[in-house]
């Protein structure tokens, strides 16, 4: 019985620079195959009716992939990520594995569309070289950029429609390796840090939460939780109450390719780095197909980070959470 796997690949880098009180790799897109003569849509955010669903769904996502994550260290994930990856999947499901994938993503058909579409068309304005996060100084403006591909196993045939669908949704095509090198994948380790801040502030079923926003665009938002309670436990309704508060088994995927496809494998890999510099962080999300025969006032308050809490990257405008970590030790 032959074996092959297919992998979608979505990579998030975030890169800022704080001001004050917060106010060399080889290119990415290198050896992409993707549909000749399809340019990717743009889409405006007031014409995406459904990403607030989108939005709020990738919460979800991002706080189910947490509490999935180890308990017994720091933990960070790229909700973004992750629904990218999905929604990078979904264009290639079918029947039942669509209805189910639409619904962990929040929209259906044009209108799930729209709103990725208007996502990326937003977060497209603050496109850079990710290799700014290696600089010992980070730019003033922040980096977000998304490098969005499907890695596929080098000899996996993949349809035309379902390369047509990636450049025109995604800007994305597809990268060939092989995926049973047991060098495809790596983790890294990093440290966070605590600190003493005055920001925005609110209190939210007993979760302390500050704002801290960079110069434009984006935000990391800190909420130490009860005492003894896991900060991974947060749940989706609690961070949107937050940010309301701080801001005023077998599957379909025939439309992939000609052979018969399960979902065999699903990781993130997630590194956060924060100092008093700024913010880099990097996440990889691979989803392997196997082919087989309320508003407060803000106020000057003391948050001590001397227990476990967690951060948030969002963007601004949409709310989209980027990332997402649970720092357990912040003595690291």
């Amino acid at each position: 019985m032959t074996r092959r796997t297919v992998s979608a690949l979505a990579v998030a880098v975030l890169g800022a620079t704080l001001l004050g009180a917060c106010a060399g790799a080889p290119p990415l897109d290198e050896g992409v195959e993707r549909a000749p003569g399809v340019t990717a849509r743009t889409v405006a955010l007031d014409d995406a009716g459904a990403m607030p669903d989108v939005v709020a769904a990738t919460r979800r996502i991002g706080t189910v992939t947490l509490g999935h994550a180890p308990q017994d260290g720091d933990a960070v994930v790229s909700p973004a990520s992750v629904a990218v990856a999905l929604a990078m999947l979904t264009e290639g499901a079918r029947g039942r594995t669509l209805t189910e994938l639409e619904s962990v993503l929040g929209a259906e058909g044009d209108a799930r569309r729209d709103a990725f579409a208007a996502l990326r068309t937003a977060l497209a304005a603050y496109d850079g070289d990710p290799a700014v996060v290696q600089d010992d100084e980070l730019p003033e403006r922040p980096v977000l950029h998304l490098a969005d591909q499907v890695v596929v196993h080098e000899d996996y045939p993949v349809s035309e429609e379902y390369l047509a669908a990636l450049a025109e949704q995604f800007d994305a095509g597809i990268q060939r390796t092989d995926l049973t090198s047991p060098g495809a994948t790596r983790v890294v380790d990093v440290e966070t840090m605590s600190a003493l801040v005055d920001v925005p502030y609110a209190e939210v079923d007993g979760w302390r939460a500050a704002r801290l926003p960079y110069v434009e665009a984006f935000h990391t938002d800190v909420l130490l939780p009860p005492e003894g309670t896991d900060p991974a436990s947060a749940t989706p309704d609690l961070l949107a109450a937050v940010d309301a508060a701080l801001d005023a088994a077998t599957a379909d995927l025939s439309g992939i390719g000609p052979e018969d496809l399960v979902v065999g494998q699903a990781f993130q890999q997630a590194v956060l780095l924060v100092d008093q510099g700024g913010t880099r962080a990097a996440a990889v999300t691979e989803i392997g197909a196997e082919a087989v025969s309320g508003l407060v006032a803000v106020q000057e308050v003391e948050l001590h980070l001397d227990r476990p809490f967690l951060l948030t990257v969002d963007h601004t405008e949409t709310s989209w959470p980027l990332f997402l970590a649970a720092v357990r030790d912040p003595r690291r």
